[in-house]
């Protein structure tokens, strides 16, 4: 008579004997284990039934595992291994239906019950059937979401399905902010004319006009009766037939322009034309050249644009000099209440400013790409000082950038340019209306030094000019600081730490590839309590201790390093 042994001995022994190769006593030790301990047979079935699996009897495995299920039915361990062995016959139906037995059949608290459950929400998921969110998600609710993507990447999920074409075809919302600026593989021809029947008023348009078809175009312009801004990128061989097409439609509520075609003359009539025809006009961006065409008669001097708030232009050509101040005068009378004005060079040479006197209004000046020996005007009302590519140098500047003439200053910006310090103190200070042996200076509230010489013109002085410069006392009210590449200029520890001993207010500053180290970042951490921006681009000397600091106590901390 055989021997009896206990249920895991018996379990022990089989799979010894079979890794021995012995398979035949393997199985005959778990056929005697179901018929000594019958109350265990789970065990013994399920670890047989692996047996035939590895064999590669699935049939003999498939047989054991349903005489698990129903010998024991409250037990799990049958009905996934029978789930599993028909998921290896590519059977997933059959498998989900035992998945769902067990899950009825089996009691909660069944150690194999949590398994059970993630079985079969994996084969649901996987043969179940597809749900399209379009279906069943409201159309308010799939607005939403797109709005989060870009116009071309609206135009792809159009193109997953018809039903996706159709269902998002109908949100108009979505199709109200056309920006359409350069050619895409990606989109299929005839996507956007197809499109443009169901889209509804259009509010806002940035489109190439070598994108789309002429046909297509008008449709686009016909539905922009509400259109609020307006950018087109063309080619000269385009701009006509746009320019004609813009003439047929009113545009009564469009608030900005922007025409980019760098290589290309606009001349002066021509945006007249466009003042005229558009009444409503706030900003007007020409990212062109203005040709000041003297062969054809000025507009008449009542004609004003007196909407018009904004207007810059890239450069401006003149063919005869002595036409510049007459065209000048007209234009103030054309743009009386401007409020931002962006002057370039005439012909390489420098613009003369004094017809700014005339525009009192005027609050955003901005000065681009002056020649050497350009003296600017700027008027008292300005609030908002850009100068870029231009050498302020001392002489020449104390009758043109003093401080008593622009008392309303509270932004300047310096850009790509060549800086004496004594010029910039001559900007930033002046001698007080009360007291003129006192002196006072400017409350700025933005500082932007980018990419900017800051030098002595004495060649007896001598140290950091922006140490001196933050020695003014200048800097108390200055909420945005950008002083970007101030290798240049000796932007450093010891800067930083007399800023910070007055600037308590700086919101925003930015010191991108600057010499500054962990000392400069835990000063402006610890005396700058409203700082909501850190820019240390580029600030090789910066430890990681500094910038974690930083980013404990700053809402945004940017740190990217470029290796060159």
């Amino acid at each position: 008579m055989p021997l009896k042994f206990s249920p895991p001995e018996y379990i022990q022994r089989a799979k010894a004997e079979y890794k021995k190769g012995r398979k035949e006593e393997a199985f005959e030790l778990l056929q005697e284990a179901l018929r000594v301990y019958p109350d265990q047979c789970v065990d013994f079935l399920d670890i047989s039934s692996a047996m035939h699996s590895a064999d590669g009897d699935n049939d003999l495995a498939l047989q054991e595992a349903h005489q698990m299920m129903k010998r024991c039915p409250g037990e799990g361990k049958g009905y996934l291994r029978a789930g599993k062995l028909l998921q290896g016959r590519f059977k997933d139906k059959k498998a989900l239906s035992l998945y769902k037995l067990g899950l009825k059949s089996v009691p909660r608290r069944n150690s194999h019950y949590k398994e059970l459950c993630q079985m079969h929400d994996r084969l649901s998921m996987k043969i179940g059937p597809k749900v399209d969110p379009l279906r069943n998600v409201p159309l308010e609710v799939l607005e939403m979401i797109f709005l989060n993507l870009s116009y071309k990447e609206r135009l792809f999920c159009l193109q997953v399905s018809k039903t996706w074409r159709d269902g998002l075809s109908q949100a108009q919302t979505l199709w109200r902010d056309i920006e359409l600026l350069s050619k895409s593989k990606r989109i299929k021809p005839g996507t956007v004319e197809r499109l443009l029947p169901r889209t509804g008023l259009i509010n806002s348009l940035r489109i190439g006009t070598n994108f789309l078809s002429r046909s297509a175009r008008s449709c686009i312009l016909s539905r922009s009766h509400q259109l609020r801004s307006l950018e087109v990128s063309a080619s000269f061989s385009d701009w006509q037939t746009f320019m004609s097409d813009m003439r047929s439609v009113r545009f009564p509520n469009l608030q900005r322009l922007t025409l980019n075609s760098p290589n290309m003359n606009f001349s002066d009539h021509a945006v007249y034309s466009l003042l005229q025809h558009i009444p409503s006009l706030k900003w007007l961006d020409l990212n062109a050249t203005m040709e000041l065409d003297r062969s054809i008669p000025l507009p008449s001097p009542t004609f004003s644009s007196r909407e018009l708030e904004a207007f810059t232009i890239r450069h401006i050509y003149c063919p005869a000099n002595d036409y510049l101040e007459t065209w000048l005068n007209l234009f103030c009378l054309v743009i009386p209440n401007v409020k931002l004005l962006r002057l370039p060079s005439v012909n390489g040479d420098s613009l003369p400013t004094r017809f700014l006197c005339d525009l009192c209004p005027l609050q955003r000046l901005e000065y681009c790409e002056l020649p050497p020996g350009t003296y600017p005007i700027v008027p008292p009302t300005v609030t908002f000082l850009s100068i870029t590519d231009l050498v302020v140098s001392e002489d020449g500047y104390e009758s043109c950038l003093q401080g008593d003439m622009m008392p309303n200053l509270q932004c300047l910006r310096v850009s790509h340019a060549d800086v004496s310090l004594e010029a910039l103190r001559r900007i930033l200070h002046f001698q007080s209306p009360d007291d003129a042996s006192q002196e006072t200076h400017i409350k700025l509230t933005e500082f932007v030094l980018r990419e900017v010489t800051l030098c002595f013109t004495s060649p007896t002085n001598d140290g950091n000019p922006v140490l001196q410069m933050f020695q003014w006392k200048t800097f108390e009210s200055v909420e945005i600081l950008i002083l970007q590449n101030g290798d240049f200029f000796g932007v450093d520890d010891e800067a930083i730490l007399e800023l910070t001993s007055q600037a308590s207010n700086l919101q925003r500053v930015d010191l991108t590839n600057t010499a500054i180290t962990g000392v400069a970042v835990r000063a402006l951490v610890k005396n700058c309590p409203k700082l909501e921006y850190l820019c240390l681009n580029d600030c090789r000397y910066v430890p990681p201790d500094a910038i974690n600091l930083a980013r404990k106590h700053v809402r945004e901390v940017s740190s990217k390093i470029n290796q060159w």
